[in-house]
């Protein structure tokens, strides 16, 4: 656990750094610097583990060796850009071995992949960048994508296409979710989010009860969704059968709930960005609503919930409350999400603990 909270940290100060630098000089070559430096170590604690991550060894013994011999030739296990990866990754591992590991320079493509695409969406929509680089750790996306790795990809090319839901440029923003689903098939659910615009000219306070309500008819949902799974691909039917800690998503969902009760009080009478950053966490508080229907609902939370690292900092633009109002919500906030990813972590999801490093120590 040490590692992850020496990173967050690490990263989190580089950051604010900058940030108090920046504000003093607006140079945004200070600005640019400070992001590269911030992404550093999260890249380099992914790159460097072994064994970390529920899928590693999924991905080191199958997928890697399948794609690698041929036998995926029409991507029934790994999408088209993310064997892309694999084939530039292993031409790195025959002429630059990493200590010995023959996967670990595709491990650290991926990280550079995702880390890269977050932090660069970070610096194109937020000024400053020290508390949405915090909130990229706590809110448990980072952790996660040590585990769903292409779809970490993938979610981390649709954060940093959000930028062209709000300028609705959505030529933009389709394609670079094609890019996503190249990566991942998962982030097809990214293409019709382009359209919750339509809904977000005006937030009611009627859109709270949604989530709650689908809560309790969750159970009966359940025929009708696998169903639809079915439909659409019998390749993640499985996860609708196998019995997950159903607990878990439940205190998952009070969390998420709580968090857009915030937003709904923040933003609904604000801007239309803010209006849409709202919309999009009452999608993400529907999922987990529905976590007795769909046990893995936190592969579609860890979808969504990137989205805090633009909506927490939208408070700071919100002048109709006073500096010392902004920052109690806002710490508030992060302290809830603190929470929410210690609980991730207590409950050993996405099997990240101890910490082993290509070396074949453990740090606790």
């Amino acid at each position: 656990m040490i590692v992850y909270i020496i990173t967050t940290l690490l990263a989190t100060g580089i950051a604010f750094t900058s940030d108090i630098l920046y504000k003093s000089t607006q140079n945004i070559s200070v600005k640019k610097i400070g992001i590269i430096i911030s992404a550093i170590p999260p890249i380099l604690v992914a790159s460097i583990r072994y064994n970390v991550g529920t899928d590693y060894i999924t991905y080191s013994n199958f997928q890697f060796p399948t794609v690698l011999s041929g036998q995926d030739k029409n991507f029934d296990i790994v999408e088209p850009l993310y064997q892309v990866i694999i084939y530039i990754g292993h031409f790195f591992d025959n002429n630059f071995m990493f200590y010995g590991y023959p996967y670990q320079w595709i491990f650290i493509l991926t990280h550079i992949l995702i880390v890269g695409f977050v932090f660069y969406g970070i610096y194109l929509q937020i000024e400053y960048i020290s508390l949405p680089i915090l909130l990229f750790f706590i809110s448990n996306f980072y952790f996660t994508s040590l585990n769903a790795m292409r779809q970490g990809i993938g979610i981390a090319i649709f954060f940093f296409a959000l930028q062209y839901i709000f300028s609705k440029d959505w030529k933009r923003y389709f394609f670079w979710c094609a890019i996503a689903t190249g990566f991942h098939i998962s982030s097809i659910m990214f293409f019709p989010i382009y359209f919750i615009t339509l809904f977000s000219k005006k937030v009611y306070a009627w859109t709270l009860c949604i989530p709650i309500f689908l809560l309790f008819i969750a159970n009966k949902l359940a025929p009708i969704l696998l169903k639809l799974a079915i439909i659409f691909s019998t390749k993640y039917v499985k996860y609708f059968i196998v019995d997950y800690n159903i607990g878990l998503s439940r205190s998952s969902f009070v969390v998420l709930l709580i968090i857009l009760l915030i937003f709904y009080f923040c933003f609904h009478n604000g801007s239309e960005r803010q209006k849409t950053l709202y919309m999009i966490q009452l999608l993400l508080t529907i999922i987990t609503s529905l976590g007795a229907v769909y046990p893995q609902s936190s592969r579609l939370v860890y979808s969504l919930l990137i989205t805090v690292c633009l909506s927490i900092p939208e408070l700071y633009k919100m002048s109709k409350y006073s500096k010392t109002t902004r920052f109690l919500i806002t710490s508030f906030l992060i302290i809830l999400l603190i929470i929410y990813c210690e609980i991730q972590f207590s409950a050993g999801r996405n099997e990240l603990l101890p910490f082993r490093t290509i070396w074949r120590n453990e740090i606790k």
